[in-house]
């Protein structure tokens, strides 16, 4: 009957005497990090914190939707939230983005676990094998914390006086069950006969015993005089017309949620109070609010006083029921947890476990985890036409004007299948091959100047095939000049996307006539007045949904032509009108001898410029029979129009492009449009006038590659750029 009543005081609270533009102070400085950030409680807290100048993370599961909010956010605040990409359902995506963070920041004042599912069918289960309501809202806002603590730890030992602190989103449903059954968690007969609603109780439940277990640990480690301490927080934010209901089927169930809800705005109130009020928060001591009295302590029903602190709607002070504070329950939970969490790392490869004197431990990637520290693992290719194998490989040293870089994720092409296959380009045997990495600097040669520094996340292409430099090993060597700084907002596996792609579509368009392998000369969107210069004049892209097709279209668009068409299959539609193709024909309804008659029903201007991203005869056939006079033709195989980078029937050129950026650099004109282009690229990635392509992560790091390799090659992906995590290697 007590739970009823709390549940019943909790929907419909008292008005709210905390008011966020009033009460919250300056928050410059302070780093934030809010899981399910895009949508419903999540996204109005990250508002309220954006508007008092924090930094803050917005981690969600679905990076478009995230990118969206965080665009909307900036338009309604003025300040901009970074993105983190986190699926709580899946383990090693909570790893990797904790390490994408840890990569990032070197503080944390508060971590915000907001992210959660509502009643979602009982069948569904996690990606690895867990019941989906405890599984993200229990099991995987553990893990993420766990990997975090480090951070928080030494963010709060900076600044004793104020302690990081960790908020957790439960519910008052959580008071609704006697206690967790643990033969439910995994898929299991007792589960499937589990009502969901049960489901989704017993997980917010989970939720309070961790929290509390937390706070009861923290005491302990305060006690033993350990520095870094850390507060836990648990909220009951109220009840919210979010969708996190979108899986409640029941009419009847929806009507009450409809009559007891409240504006989503209201959301923020005690989340932005937990992680803001100012005794133990992140503030120092500042005005208290009339809300909040003292420093709370709570003692559980034996005694134990815990470093806890528990809101409810509208920021005000809660009391933790005792089902919550069960210590028995809270070690089993915590043993349950662990041994969930090390039977994961176990069984993932690049996660190195570290024991350490607190009651916690936690995983750090380590692409060092062998006895001989000047050893890295790599992907060989014994000789031309040989099947890769996986070994080791000295750690190379950067030499005069050189970068090391510790690799995070390649990306695959079409050029590594022909360099398995025909030993394209390779210098030496056994190779390292792969054209495409992002990563952090981890030394610099002699000579190396200017704004490269160590830590620094860099994107780049393999400048030359000797095996230093390749990018399907943990370390690569990479040309200090031929190196692009990473924008923070961009994920390794999103940068990962440019390097060849891009320069094999900037070259094409952009690069000298007369080089070797150079480009159709146009003015490029970098220079002076190459902004829109050639508005108004068609383009036609074959192959639009192809990585280089891509970026074509995205330059095309910033270069003012228009309209510009596309060829691409009907499924990748969409995705080459959002790179910027205003018309789109289906070339599998289109054959290529009628793509002329197809583009006169678009526009009747002549084709200024043709890039065909396939190269086929029967693609360079088809570009030129439409390409007007003057036009340019690019295309990314051996031209069979005639020869390349001369003038041929009324004015028109044939460009024949290879992306790597080493060709240009054999001769001075080249070399100095190379580095106004790497300049320029640089530039338009720090103002997101370039978009990543869509991708997709191998399995298994390195050894994932090979058999996506010849994928690659022979064109059996579409619409899609394959990467490969590095530190995913086992």
């Amino acid at each position: 009957m007590g739970a009823v009543l709390s549940t019943w005081r909790d929907n419909f609270p008292p008005a709210s005497t905390f008011d966020i533009e009033r009460d919250v102070p300056d928050l410059t400085g302070k780093v934030f990090l809010v899981t399910g950030g895009n949508t419903g409680i999540g996204k109005v807290t990250v508002e309220g914190l954006l508007r008092h100048n924090a930094t803050v993370y917005l981690a969600a599961r679905d990076e478009t939707r995230g990118r969206a909010a965080i665009e909307e956010l900036k338009e309604k605040t003025g300040h901009e939230a970074r993105f983190l990409q986190l699926d709580l359902a899946d383990l090693a995506s909570v790893r990797r983005a904790a390490n994408e963070f840890i990569e990032k920041e070197k503080e944390l004042h508060v971590l915000i676990n907001n992210a959660g599912v509502l009643m979602p069918p009982i069948e569904q289960l996690t990606k690895d094998g867990y019941d989906l309501s405890f599984g993200t809202n229990v099991l995987g806002p553990f893990y993420f914390t766990k990997l975090l603590l480090p951070v928080l730890r030494r963010t709060s030992s900076a600044r004793p006086s104020t302690p990081a602190r960790i908020i957790t989103v439960g519910s008052t449903a959580g008071f609704m069950v006697p206690t967790i059954d643990f033969n439910t968690l995994r898929d299991s007969p007792a589960r499937l006969r589990m009502p969901r609603s049960t489901a989704y109780m017993q997980s917010k439940l989970g939720n309070f015993v961790c929290a509390a277990e937390m706070a009861r640990r923290e005491d302990a480690r305060k006690k033993e005089g350990e520095g870094g301490e850390v507060v836990s927080v648990s909220i009951n934010p109220g009840a919210l017309d979010s969708d996190l209901g979108r899986h409640v089927d029941s009419w009847a169930m929806k009507i009450v949620l409809r009559i007891i809800n409240y504006p989503i705005e209201m959301g923020a109130l005690t989340s932005v109070f937990a992680a803001t009020h100012p005794d133990g928060g992140v503030n120092g001591k500042v005005r208290p609010h009339p809300a909040f009295a003292t420093y709370m302590f709570q003692e559980d029903a034996h005694g134990c006083v815990l470093a806890l602190q528990y809101f409810v709607p509208w920021a005000r002070e809660g009391e933790m029921k005792d089902t919550a504070l069960d210590p028995a329950l809270g070690k089993e939970l915590w043993a349950w947890l662990e041994e969930q969490v090390d039977a994961f790392e176990a069984r993932a490869p690049a996660a190195l476990t570290v024991s350490t004197p607190s009651l916690y431990h936690f995983a750090i990637p380590d692409t060092l985890a062998s006895s001989n520290a000047a050893m890295q693992k790599a992907l060989l290719l014994p000789s031309k036409g040989a099947p890769f194998t996986f070994g080791s490989r000295p750690i190379p040293s950067p030499g005069l004007g050189e970068v090391l870089v510790k690799l995070s994720v390649a990306a695959l092409n079409p050029a590594d299948y022909y360099m398995r296959h025909l030993g394209a380009a390779l210098e030496e045997f056994p190779a390292v091959t792969g054209s495409d990495g992002t990563g952090i600097v981890e030394s610099l040669g002699e000579g190396v100047s200017g704004q490269l520094k160590k830590g620094d996340r860099v994107l780049f292409q393999c400048y030359t095939f000797k095996p230093d430099y390749g990018t399907f090993q943990q370390y690569a060597l990479v040309k200090a000049t031929r190196i692009y700084k990473a924008p923070d907002f961009l994920s390794f596996e999103e940068a990962a996307t440019f390097p060849l792609g891009l320069a094999t579509a900037a070259i094409g368009l952009y690069g000298p006539r007369g080089t070797p392998r150079g480009g159709a000369a146009l003015t490029a969107p970098w220079e002076e007045s190459g902004m829109g210069k050639y508005k108004d004049q068609p383009a036609l892209v074959i192959g639009g949904s192809s990585s280089v097709g891509q970026f074509a279209l995205q330059l095309l668009k910033l270069s003012g032509f228009n309209p510009i068409i596309s060829t691409a299959s009907a499924h990748n539609e969409a995705y080459v009108r959002a790179a910027g193709a205003t018309h789109f024909i289906n070339y599998k309804t289109v054959p290529y001898d009628e793509l002329s008659a197809a583009v006169v029903h678009i526009t009747s201007a002549p084709v200024a410029v043709v890039y065909d991203a396939i190269g086929s005869d029967e693609t360079q056939r088809a570009g030129w029979g439409l390409l007007g006079a003057g036009g340019a033709l690019v295309c990314v195989s051996e031209p069979v129009i005639g020869p390349a980078s001369v003038d041929l029937d009324r004015g028109r050129q044939v460009a024949w492009v290879w992306g790597a950026v080493s060709l240009l650099d054999k001769e001075e004109v080249g070399r100095q449009w190379a580095d106004e282009m790497y300049a320029g690229v640089e530039m338009l990635l720090a103002d997101r006038r370039l978009k990543p392509n869509k991708w997709l992560a191998v399995k298994g790091g390195l050894k994932g590659i090979p058999d996506m390799v010849e994928k690659v090659g022979t064109l059996q992906v579409s619409g899609v750029k394959i990467v490969a995590r590095i530190d995913e290697t086992p």
